[in-house]
């Protein structure tokens, strides 16, 4: 990995530029790239961003850039300023986040590079954030590899979307894309659902049956919650791997395997092999490459695209939501990733309203989650803070926090700040 450039990513103190782009309404000026001070956004030829728009009044708005987001305050103007379809007085737009001024959509974006040529989605996945662009980077190239893949991240971050990606974007797409739960299988029933089985060979075996192996023919298995794979199965799997056949339950006859390995799981699995509960030499054959997904709390500037995106999936746009439902929305942290967001719309789409101490409350519930919570902020905010002190010199990082280099290297990727290629 290259250490120069990697302030470039993170920020050394210094602002982070910003493109202002007005993306709908009467007149597309061109975009404006700042990194620093504030801006005014009206109808006279004074502004410093003019819109040439009849429901835009002359001085409308100003626009203070903060590094990560914009300060948008209405200056008294007649149709007002509005974000995520709430009018407010004044709002700090996250970038990726949009604000409606009269009729005239500007988008703040990152400006680092060519922020016009930035993606907001990628197979199922979307963001504009730093963490999903450098995740976006990181698919692409393993998704035409035949690696096995790890995905790592907390519960509700994605994984599963990360996984349709993978097979999405690979030579094998058209071929089966089969999820197989370990944590969701009766534990006596997971090595004939993996398997497969033989007619008769257990009670209840009434015909031959093809297992996920099997079904997933050329394509990919994704192995979802594979840290809850049963202990003594772990050296089946791990022999499949390596000899890339397998046998049903109760058969002698070796079938081989065709299918692509994927998996994931929010659990630790460094720390499940050090306690003896999960086997080093698997963790490794499936680690070949590892995905982190940043959790949302990382990423709040996709919130506002996230919103817009869980809505159409329900058939339902922006303006199916009040303007206090989505203000709200805008404001929560939610620990419980995007699934939380998704399950907080649909309750608001059916009740009307949406209550941010409805949806906290089951994400919050265990200590383990509490904790990783914890840990996360700290891990991220320690290594941003040795990264600028240290100019981007991973070497020197490395050695004022006291970790291998490659210990560091797992950290960086983990919370979305290496060095893009």
């Amino acid at each position: 990995m290259k250490t120069e450039g990697i302030t470039d990513l993170i920020g050394d103190g210094a602002p982070r530029p910003v493109r202002i782009e007005v993306v709908a309404g009467p007149a597309r000026p061109p975009p404006l790239v700042r990194d620093t001070g504030t801006l005014t956004a009206g109808s006279h030829r004074t502004c410093d961003l003019v819109l040439d728009d009849g429901s835009v009044s002359r001085q409308h708005a100003r626009l203070e850039l903060l590094g990560d987001g914009v300060r948008v305050v209405d200056l008294g103007s007649t149709n007002g300023v509005k974000y995520l379809g709430a009018r407010l007085r004044e709002a700090v737009v996250p970038l990726g986040g949009e604000v409606h001024l009269g009729r005239s959509v500007l988008r703040f974006t990152a400006a680092d590079g060519d922020a016009s040529g930035q993606r907001t989605h990628l197979g199922q996945l979307h963001g504009v954030s730093p963490a999903m662009q450098a995740l976006f980077d990181r698919i692409e190239p393993l998704a035409r590899a035949p690696t096995n893949v790890l995905i790592l991240g907390e519960t509700g971050t994605g994984k599963g979307a990360v996984a349709q990606t993978l097979h999405q974007l690979a030579p094998q797409s058209r071929r089966p894309f089969v999820v197989f739960d370990c944590g969701a299988v009766n534990p006596n029933l997971i090595e004939s659902a993996l398997f497969g089985h033989a007619k008769g060979a257990f009670t209840g075996a009434d015909d031959a049956r093809a297992g996920a192996f099997e079904q997933a023919l050329e394509g990919t298995l994704f192995l979802d919650e594979i840290g809850e794979l049963p202990l003594d199965l772990q050296p089946k799997l791990l022999r499949a791997l390596d000899s890339r056949d397998f046998c049903r339950v109760g058969e002698g006859l070796r079938r081989k395997l065709t299918c692509r390995f994927v998996a994931a799981t929010h659990r630790d699995l460094e720390a499940l092999v050090k306690a003896g509960r999960f086997r080093a030499d698997l963790f490794f054959r499936l680690s070949q490459a590892v995905l982190h997904v940043p959790p949302l709390r990382h990423r709040r500037e996709d919130v506002p695209l996230l919103v817009r995106e869980l809505l159409e999936r329900r058939g339902a746009s922006l303006s199916s939501l009040s303007a206090h439902t989505l203000a709200a929305l805008a404001a929560e942290r939610w620990p419980g990733n995007v699934r939380e967001l998704d399950n907080a719309l649909a309750r608001a789409l059916t009740l009307g309203d949406f209550r941010p101490n409805q949806t906290a409350t089951p994400e919050r519930a265990t200590f383990t989650e509490a904790r990783d919570a914890v840990v996360d902020a700290f891990e991220r905010e320690y290594l941003e803070a040795l990264i600028r002190q240290h100019d981007g010199n991973l070497s020197a990082v490395a050695r004022a926090a006291n970790l291998a280099r490659s210990q560091l290297y797992r950290l960086l990727e983990k919370h979305g700040l290496q060095q893009k290629p």
